[in-house]
């Protein structure tokens, strides 16, 4: 397939469409195919229907005069080409690396250029890989057979094309006999490894909230009722941080790839930012806006024994943080499911989304101690929703933004440090 070779490699679009034709034209250099008959000679260009009969009267190949300490892809030339290595060629690359006759310069083009691998002993394949491997370069290995078990070990991911001995090497294995199987493993690969993440990031900013939202409700001498704390972890973040895993990957494979490391800046960047947006609404509408108003009554005089009382759940600083709260924990589940390129719209997750907006419109009122006003009501409805807005512009916009530019901050400090 092109993906695989140079389109210009393939010559003629309009030529023959059959197997043999799709073999693309390879340059050699001073190569023997060794027959036992005869000897051909090869020189410069062979054609499709050379390269196949001279495959299929050769019984090994082998590389003439060739000087590795100048092979022929480290000569300077504008012409594209690919590498085709064999075992025998293998093995003597692997001697003069072993003995230090190869430098870095050597094996860096050596495994870029190369594409094409062929009768290769087992411990090869696995030496290959791990050459791939010091570069640092994830490696996947399909393989049907028994003498493929030790590549698909060593390799990053391993997948097998068959039921036999190579499904027991390989942590994964296809019912389909095809390398088609890959796609959906990279596609379930990366939508599980972001899914992890955001369990990540949602739990630990879901008690990072709760923490908050608690020091504020102490500083006023309120706190949570059993029942609110119970709503919280059994009926709000505990359901729902299990439902938002069951959005389906992306059925189209994108070119960009995600977050590979937990501790990260992208992954630091968001929790601490929206820590930040959380404690400045709560502090915005519990200390601010709420001892504005003329019919506030503090819990102090409400309660006059504070939290040694054995309930303080009447009082106005604890329903209205509360119901802000659950704005909170619902906006942060939104914004922290991201859909595209690697899952699906959070919508099509219908359980999610259902049980989302049920907990705020339903179960919300059953948590209403105090009888605020009807606009002070709409007060918190529409600072919910400024919230849920301002959490998914964060994280959708402003650290992707604050991603490019430390980028380009490491890729200037990186020219700096060059010159």
């Amino acid at each position: 397939p092109d993906t695989l070779l140079p389109s210009h490699l393939y010559g003629d679009e309009t030529a023959d469409t059959s197997f043999d034709s799709m073999i693309p034209p390879l340059h050699f250099h001073q190569m023997v195919v060794s027959s036992k008959d005869d000897e051909l000679n090869v020189k410069k260009t062979i054609s499709n229907q050379e390269i196949t009969r001279a495959m299929a009267q050769a019984s090994e190949i082998l590389i003439g005069e060739i000087d590795l300490a100048q092979p022929p892809w480290m000569i300077e030339s504008e012409q594209d080409y690919v590498l085709c290595v064999t075992g025998n060629a293998m093995a003597v690359i692997q001697k003069q690396k072993d003995q230090g006759l190869l430098d870095e310069d050597f094996m860096k083009n050596f495994l870029d250029k190369a594409q094409i691998f062929a009768r290769m002993l087992p411990d090869q394949k696995a030496l290959l890989i791990k050459y791939f491997q010091e570069k640092n370069i994830i490696v996947g290995m399909c393989g049907d057979g028994a003498n493929d078990c030790n590549a698909l070990k060593t390799a990053d991911v391993g997948v097998s094309l068959s039921e036999a001995e190579a499904s027991i090497a390989a942590p994964f294995t296809s019912k389909v006999q095809n390398i088609s199987c890959i796609v959906t493993l990279l596609q379930e690969g990366r939508a599980s490894l972001v899914t992890s993440f955001q369990c990540f990031k949602y739990t630990a900013l879901y008690s990072l909230i709760q923490f908050f939202c608690l020091g504020i409700l102490y500083f006023q001498g309120a706190d949570l009722t059993d029942w609110e704390y119970m709503y919280i972890d059994l009926f709000l973040a505990f359901p729902l941080s299990i439902l938002m895993n069951y959005t389906h990957p992306a059925d189209k494979l994108s070119k960009q790839q995600p977050a590979s490391a937990l501790i990260s800046f992208p992954i630091l960047t968001s929790v601490i930012g929206h820590v930040i947006i959380a404690v400045g609404f709560q502090a915005g509408i519990s200390l601010l806006l709420l001892n504005q108003v003329d019919w506030f009554v503090p819990c102090s005089v409400l309660h006059p024994g504070g939290l040694e009382e054995e309930s303080v759940d009447g009082c106005y600083e604890n329903t209205t943080l509360f119901l802000l709260t659950l704005f909170q924990y619902i906006g942060t589940l939104f914004a922290f499911n991201i859909s595209k390129p690697f899952r699906k719209s959070m919508f099509t997750n219908f359980s999610f989304t259902f049980l989302s907006i049920f907990c705020i419109a339903v179960f919300a009122d059953l948590f209403m101690f105090m009888d605020i006003p009807v606009n002070w009501r709409y007060l918190i409805l529409y600072t919910g929703i400024g919230y849920v807005i301002t959490a998914f512009t964060y994280e959708k916009i402003i650290v992707p933004i604050l991603i490019s530019i430390r980028r380009k901050f490491q890729d200037i400090q990186g020219k700096s440090m060059d010159d």
